[in-house]
């Protein structure tokens, strides 16, 4: 290369001061420091940054390859749901099923002394569960299977299909049925991703059904046989898992929309609508669609997550410092971390704050928790980014010091702990007669969103329909939104004039939601009214997005 001239290069720096070169170049040398380290921590074991907790790498491969699901027995045995269907490549020369391994550690010494098959012949298991009847319970992407060791020899020999996606014809595995947990009044909550532009149908074992098109993701609940299949909430993207507290709220851990943010724990209840469905693409930010609430009749998120959550455990089922008591432990794939989720009170509902308790590199992919009778928390890594099937895995130990206080843990099914805060939440649920309908109105004009829900959905049914629909003149505008949002429910065909009305109101929630029914429904004849949503009231960029 031809060097500048000497008074080129007198020019150049010229314009650069001595004290800013000097910082310039300190500036560069910190810059590779950082770059370095992080190359460097990128390819580190992960690191506990509570040093209250130690951890410890209990099994890896070629002992467990790309594991996922994992559940503890009452003798402590370890389940590990081993995948070998997701994706493999072409080469692959694993198993042609995945596998349910079973690890046991006899002699205490942190080492698996015997691992043996519980079963195989499975494809696109997803997690693993007990019962509170002691039962494992395997979910895979089209259906929902009980395994039995009645023989007590440590393999299954016998299963049964609890249920089954039926349609569509095809699915992808991170879309269909995905978590499963248990309530301590006996059902079984099992949680599925949606499935973008195609109809879907869930089956029980006794004919139950539960369908949908263009919806969300959601949660179902059904007995562990299978019968009296229903559906909980709907509204999510995909809830990888889902857990209770200890004081029996449902926690889901949902994946986002492409577009829209943050990953979320969410706080299910029965006919709650988190705000997504498919049928208006996978961005997550058409007007019709909400993340956090943002629409009247969707519900918030209780805690922002990281990208990609994939197991939820409730802290209390674990032998932790006493400040981890009613908390959750979250893992998030994507940032190579395990977080702690500090769980209030907020109105009849909880909210939550996340803290990083375990980060890895980018080699450390936690994915499900479980605790054995002691308080020792197991849970499974699939170690690489890579989607498909790849041979690389482990089971990780957390525990707390020996030197630490700890909490005695929490039995699993445990009966929930008092829930003060919640029972204005129960009174409306309890609510079917309608002699009761002043409490739902006194519901609809809460402030807490919870409640609002939870009147509108139990003003949705027939026996409340003609209150109802006197409530759409009523002077609160929350209890005309309310009454609109259970009309819409119920499947209630409006009248034109009902429409007009609304479309007229003076206030914006409720003149928006008026407008996603009449495009939700396709009334086509309100289309040369749809302008009084703009000119009937003040208007915002949420209700021209809506109005377009």
């Amino acid at each position: 290369m031809k060097p500048l001239p000497g008074n080129a290069r007198s020019r150049t720096f010229s314009f650069l001061p001595l004290g800013v070169f000097l910082l310039f170049m300190t500036a560069l040398l910190v810059s590779f420091r950082v770059e370095k380290q992080t190359a460097t921590f990128l390819d580190e074991a992960p690191v506990v940054l509570d040093n209250r907790l130690e951890l410890t790498l209990f099994a890896e491969d070629p002992a467990i390859v790309t594991p996922i699901g994992i559940a503890i027995d009452t003798l402590d045995r370890i389940f590990v749901l081993e995948s070998h269907t997701h994706q493999p490549p072409a080469n692959y020369t694993g198993p042609k099923s995945d596998r349910i391994k079973i690890f046991v550690d006899k002699n205490g010494d942190g080492q698996p002394d015997n691992i043996s098959v519980f079963a195989e012949d499975i494809r696109e298991g997803v997690n693993l569960a007990f019962s509170p009847e002691g039962y494992l319970y395997v979910v895979t992407s089209r259906a929902v299977w009980a395994l039995y060791d009645r023989d007590k020899d440590g393999v299954s020999e016998e299963r049964k299909k609890i249920l089954e996606l039926t349609k569509p014809a095809s699915v992808y595995a991170h879309a269909a049925l995905l978590g499963i947990t248990f309530s301590v009044d006996g059902w079984m909550y099992i949680s599925r991703g949606n499935t973008s532009g195609a109809a879907w149908q869930l089956e029980g074992t006794d004919g139950s059904r539960v369908r949908g098109y263009g919806d969300g993701g959601n949660i179902v609940r059904a007995r562990p046989d299978g019968t009296r299949l229903e559906e909980v909430s709907t509204g999510f993207w995909n809830p990888m898992d889902l857990k209770f507290d200890d004081k029996g709220h449902l926690l889901a851990a949902d994946n986002d929309p492409d577009s829209r943010g943050p990953n979320r724990l969410v706080h299910v209840v029965p006919g709650g609508n988190y705000g997504y469905q498919s049928l208006y693409g996978g961005s997550g930010i058409h007007p019709y669609l909400a993340w956090n609430g943002e629409l009247p009749g969707t519900l918030p998120f209780a805690a922002g997550l990281g990208e990609a959550p994939s197991g939820l455990l409730n802290a209390s089922t674990a032998a932790l410092p006493p400040d981890y008591h009613g908390q959750m432990l979250a893992s998030i794939w994507e940032e190579s971390r395990i977080v702690r989720i500090n769980l209030q009170p907020k109105g009849v509902s909880v909210s939550g704050t996340t803290e990083v308790i375990v980060q890895g590199g980018q080699n450390f992919r936690p994915v499900a928790f479980a605790t054995d009778s002691r308080g020792n928390i197991y849970f499974t890594d699939w170690v690489l980014r890579n989607y498909p099937n790849h041979g690389k895995g482990k089971i990780w130990k957390l525990s707390a010091r020996k030197d630490q206080q700890t909490n005695a843990p929490r039995p699993l099914y445990a009966p929930y702990l008092p829930d003060p805060e919640g029972t204005p939440l129960r009174e409306v649920y309890a609510t079917q007669t309608p002699g009761g309908v002043d409490v739902l109105q006194n519901a609809l004009a809460s402030s807490d969103p919870y409640l609002r829900q939870a009147a509108w959905v139990a003003l949705s049914q027939p026996v409340f329909r003609q209150k109802v629909i006197e409530a759409t003149g009523h002077a609160n505008p929350a209890i005309r939104v309310g009454a609109l949002l259970a009309l819409q429910h119920s499947g209630y065909q409006p009248d034109p004039e009902l429409m007009q009305k609304f479309l007229s109101d003076a206030d914006e929630d409720v003149r928006q939601r008026a407008l996603m029914w009449v495009g939700q429904a396709g009334m086509v004849g309100l289309a040369s009214s749809l302008e009084k949503a703009l000119s009937s009231g003040s208007d915002s960029p949420a209700l021209l997005d809506t109005y377009l």
